[in-house]
């Protein structure tokens, strides 16, 4: 696991205040003292500020690992019914031909959720995947 910076300690150390570089994000701003995930775009928007006060070049991948995806919902439901009707498939294929198939798109689609910022997990007793946002 990567050391991130503390955005908090910046602060103290700068003399700044969470409301002198907000940019109006005060519930962003927030979430990102506390450690929580928030949409990358909010977050770069909140860096930039910081780098204009102190002269630095800051990036949001400083502070945090995780972000919320700025995808909207309908896009998202229709990726996980893609890929759980992929899952599907893939559980009839294994052990034929089609089954690598499957499962290689099941990677990209799982690689392309997360690139996008979509956390999903699979949950067994359902035999799907969900995603989770906070």
């Amino acid at each position: 696991m990567t050391m991130r910076l503390s955005l908090h300690s910046i602060l103290l150390d700068t003399g700044l205040t969470p409301q002198q570089i907000d940019c109006g994000k005060t519930w962003t701003i927030t979430k990102m003292l506390l450690g929580l995930r928030v949409k990358r775009s909010e977050a770069e928007k909140i860096i930039a500020a910081l780098n204009r006060y102190t002269g630095r070049q800051y990036q949001v991948e400083d502070f945090l690992d995780d972000f919320l995806t700025e995808l909207p919902q309908e896009v998202i439901d229709a990726k996980l019914a893609e890929l759980n009707e992929l899952h599907r498939q893939w559980q009839e294929a294994r052990g034929t031909e089609q089954g690598p198939q499957l499962a290689r798109r099941i990677i990209e689609l799982k690689q392309w959720l997360k690139k996008h910022d979509v956390f999903i997990q699979f949950y067994e007793a359902l035999n799907c995947y969900a995603s989770y946002e906070w």
